[in-house]
């Protein structure tokens, strides 16, 4: 193995300057990303000397495709309730949500209930009118049935008779179930409730007539009295 120091003064400076000149080319030491500190302007900078286009992947990607998704989105939210509320205020019930609890506290009435029984949506929820228009022969029967669906949150069914501000009776098919969110738990109740009065009617109605010609004619005796 040949020593510098050896050699003759003319070729230890070349030899000096050859090291020199191969050590200029490598990086010094690699910085906090990896890359080398010094040495990094040669990897990033092309054979004819010029600095490289940025790539596509250097541009910020998604901005404005992620806005015209979230646009849509949006859109087809507002379309999607504004269809349902057209379809819920247009059809002859009222739809209601309440809060899952032994308390009866509304989320939401339909503008049905003033058809149904004389007072405004706001009126009915603020005042929590439900079961003050219950009739009062019926109003036992709907409480437990009530309080029976709460404690098992079973879906709710039941038949009972209301009364309107103006004295009217209503009858009424009340029905609802529970609404779960993803992980299934219980958020709120969801029902319909339909004016049956004019169903009501017919079968009393009918049921008069069955039971007029189940008795029969009266006495031929009674006839002739009359």
């Amino acid at each position: 193995m040949v020593n510098v120091a050896d050699l003759p003064r003319q070729r230890r400076t070349t030899s000096r300057r050859r090291g020199s000149s191969r050590s200029s080319t490598c990086p010094c030491s690699p910085g906090r990303s990896g890359g080398a500190r010094s040495g990094s302007t040669i990897a990033n900078t092309s054979a004819d000397g010029r600095a490289p286009r940025s790539t596509p992947s250097a541009r910020p990607r998604g901005t404005l495709g992620a806005a015209i998704h979230r646009q849509q989105t949006e859109r087809s939210l507002r379309e999607t309730e504004e269809l349902y509320r057209t379809l819920v205020e247009q059809i002859p019930a009222v739809v209601y949500v309440n809060v899952i609890g032994e308390d009866y506290v509304p989320l939401y009435t339909s503008p049905g209930i003033e058809q149904m029984l004389g007072v405004t949506p706001d009126e009915f929820m603020t005042r929590r009118m439900w079961f003050e228009l219950v009739h009062p022969d019926d109003r036992e029967r709907v409480n437990a049935e009530d309080e029976r669906t709460e404690r098992t949150l079973e879906p709710f069914s039941i038949e009972y008779r209301m009364y309107r501000p103006d004295t009217r009776v209503v009858w009424v098919l009340d029905q609802a179930q529970v609404v779960r969110d993803e992980n299934g738990e219980p958020r709120f109740w969801s029902g319909v409730m339909f004016d049956i009065t004019t169903l009501k009617q017919a079968e009393e109605d009918l049921g008069s007539r069955i039971g007029h010609r189940a008795r029969g004619p009266p006495p031929a005796s009674v006839r002739s009295m009359s």
